[in-house]
Formats: structure tokens, sequence, C-alpha cells
């Protein structure tokens, strides 16, 4: 019940402001692209579902396009996976509303804590999942935004597959529940497919589980273009810091997945503190197609900075701008890592 009251308050809450704002012009300015997916990723192996996205300006004159996108998955792994992840600004950019929502039956690996940990502690464990974000933030002035968020997690149903046992799932039903703070620097010329600007956000929020923790992130992201914007040099880094001891396993800072680390699967290394840093060149070959290359570089930490061990990986990629009046590209990257694999997305990986 939680997760659907935060639901239908982030709905209230972005009717309610809309309202009050200026109306806007009489025009088409809602791009659907309702897209099937099949694809290949490390965390879902072969997998085939549909994405639908939408552009839209609710001023254009004064407002970058806000963005919504509706994704449901099925995977070989038999995962079933529903999301909805959405980024809106009201008229003149006076608040911006973020947010995602997220409901699966998700089969997934563990490898417990630390920066080194073998192959063989893996642990195969299914669960349900129920996750729900909101960030309102209120326009500072020079693209600088400052507001509140809440965050609610509930993983449920664990079942064990690969016939051991863990500590960590013997709990029953986990579930966090907190609020915190969102300051960001957004600067980008476009959300989906930035081709200059930068990006900067601090969150930092107090979550209560069976103990109250801390869980702050820093996200950075600068981005230069060449040529009429054919070519364009993206960099990003993040660090994490939470505290496992505290903290349910699912909420420890962590590497790889789509966002942050392609080519390891997501949550391969988990601990107390993490940082990863990318680089990518993304390049229009001919009309709306282009192709991209990116390194990636990461590791996490405990207490003390112990292991030395750098984890890296590289890939390449394919883009096809699916809508060119808001330059929203669809990708397919390869990237050659621990979990060497396929990532299709609508929109790029930062």
């Amino acid at each position: 019940m939680r997760f659907f009251g935060l639901l239908f308050i982030s709905l209230a809450l972005h009717l309610s402001l809309s309202a009050q704002d200026k109306p806007v012009p009489r025009e088409k300015t809602i791009h659907w692209l309702p897209v099937p997916t099949l694809g290949y990723a490390p965390e879902t192996r072969a997998y085939i579902g549909a994405v639908v996205m939408a552009t839209f300006h609710t001023h254009p004159k004064d407002t970058r396009a806000s963005n919504a996108k509706t994704e449901f998955t099925y995977t070989q792994r038999h995962q079933v996976i529903c999301n909805l992840g959405y980024t809106l600004f009201t008229p003149a950019e006076k608040y911006r509303l973020s947010g995602q929502l997220n409901l699966s039956r998700f089969p997934d690996n563990f490898w417990g804590f630390g920066n080194e940990t073998p192959d063989s502690v893996k642990f195969i464990y299914n669960s349900t999942r129920r996750e729900a974000e909101m960030v309102f933030q209120k326009n500072l002035g020079h693209n600088w935004f400052l507001g509140p968020l809440l965050r609610y997690s509930r993983f449920s149903r664990f079942d064990s597959l690969s016939g051991k046992s863990s500590v960590f799932f013997k709990q029953g039903a986990l579930q966090t529940m907190g609020a915190g703070f969102s300051l960001l620097h957004d600067s980008r010329d476009n959300l989906l497919n930035p081709g200059k600007g930068y990006f900067v956000e601090w969150q930092s929020r107090y979550m209560k589980h069976r103990h109250t923790y801390l869980y702050s992130s820093l996200d950075l992201r600068a981005y230069r273009s060449f040529f009429d914007q054919r070519l364009v040099c993206a960099a990003k880094m993040v660090g994490i810091h939470s505290n496992p001891r505290g903290a349910p396993f699912y909420d420890a800072a962590l590497l790889g997945g789509d966002r942050n680390q392609r080519g390891y699967y997501y949550g391969r290394y988990r601990d107390r503190g993490a940082v990863m840093a990318q680089f990518e060149t993304r390049y229009t070959v001919y009309r709306r197609w282009g192709v991209a290359a990116f390194v990636t570089a990461g590791r996490t930490f405990g207490d003390l900075w112990v292991s030395k061990k750098v984890h890296t990986s590289q890939g390449i990629g394919v883009r096809f701008m699916a809508d060119r009046k808001e330059r929203t590209n669809m990708r397919i990257d390869y990237a050659f890592g621990k979990a060497s694999g396929f990532y299709f997305s609508f929109g790029e990986a930062f």
C-alpha cells in the first residue's frame, strides 16, 4: 500500500503544479516512440519486451523537453520486469520532478561484500521487488535545483536457486523507507542525448531498515561537442557511500549495470563505498546513424582502502536517432568485461 501511495502522491503533486502554471499553446508537443525490444544483457540473458518513450514540452519556448518511459520485459531467466521512469519540467523550468517505479520478479546473483569476491561464492536467489522514488526540486537559478526526495523499496518472497543458504535471505521480507534531499545542476541541452553542458547531482537520504543508515551519492558529468555536434565526448564520475552493516544488501554501494559500468553484472561488487568513471565518444556517421566507443573503471571499498584492484571494461555501440526533433537515440552497446554482453535502450547511458 505504501508503494501505491507514493505513486498517488507523485501524480497528484504533478497535476497540481501543472494546473498552477500558465497554459500551454495548443500544438502537438508529445512524441511517442513505441518499440518492441529483443536483446541480451548479462543480468537477463536473452529478453523480449516493449518500450514506450514519450517526450514532450510543457512550454516549447523556454523549457527543455520532459520525458517518460514505460518498459515491460520478460527474460530467458524467467524475470518479469515492469518499469516507469520520468523527468518533468514545469513551464520556464520553475520546478523539476523526476522519479521511477519498478515492479519485478527477479532471479538474481549475489557475491557478498568486497572488491575482490571470487566467482565461487555466487549465491543465486529469486525475489519480488517493489521500488519507488520521487524527487521534487525548485529552480534556484542558473540551472541549479534543490528539493526533497522520497524512496521506498521492498524485497520479499526470497527463494534460493543455487542449493546454498545465506544469512542475508533468512530474514523474510526486507523493507526500507526514507527521505532526504537532492541538489542538482543541470545545464545539458538534451536530457536523453546531451551534446553539451554539465550535470552535477548530490543526493543524501536517511533510510530506515532495522536501523537508520545514511546513503549518499555524487554524480558528475561533462559533455563537449565538435563538428556541429557530429562528435560528442562525454565523461562521468560517480561516488557512493552507504553502510552495508546497517543497510539491506541491495542498498549497499555497488558496481555494474547499464548506467555505471557496462560489462559488469549489476551488483557484482558491493561494499560500504564505490567509485566509478566512464568516458565515451559518439559520432554521427550518416544522417540518423552513429557509432560509439567507451571505457569504464571502478572499484568498491570498505572501512579501509585495502584492495588496490580496479575493474575495467570497454565497448562499442551503434546509435539510431529514432526521433529527430528531440534527438532521441536508440542504442545497442556491446561491452567487454567480466560479464560481456549487449545492452539495448532508449537514450544514452549517461
